[in-house]
């Protein structure tokens, strides 16, 4: 359920939680992220073990202590998907390894849905061409 890190002093844990928190505050802090979303089988698991990790989120650790993040977001309607993707990945591999030191391999993002313009007539064509640029 963590990682760890031997130094002369002793032993530093992270706590995929703290992982969670850090991957899922940083997504949402992307331009084109809506939100996040947790899948239907991570509702179940987190049901099933009470794991407390944030929604959309998924961190695991290999046997050697390296780190895998799953997000699973929801794109803004007219954004370049991979290329709100890519900064999600940036940013969370990034943050994590500044403020953890730990070794994560991988951040992969799930686009799980896309947020579309409100239905009430809004000027979706006006919102697209500032966002497509």
């Amino acid at each position: 359920m963590s990682n760890g890190q031997d130094s002369d002093l002793g032993t530093i844990q992270v706590h995929k939680n703290v992982m969670s928190a850090i991957a899922g505050y940083e997504t949402a802090r992307v331009e084109g992220v809506a939100g996040m979303s947790e899948g239907v089988a991570d509702g179940i698991a987190k049901k099933l073990s009470g794991d407390t990790a944030s929604r959309g989120v998924r961190v695991a650790f290999d046997d050697s202590g390296r780190v895998t993040v799953d997000l699973s977001i929801i794109v803004r309607y007219g954004r370049v998907i991979p290329e709100v993707c890519r900064k999600v990945q940036e940013t969370v591999l990034s943050a994590l390894r500044k403020m953890t030191e730990g070794a994560v391999v991988a951040v992969n993002v799930h686009v799980q849905g896309v947020e579309l313009p409100d239905q009430d007539g809004a000027d979706v064509e006006g919102e697209m061409e500032g966002e497509l640029k």
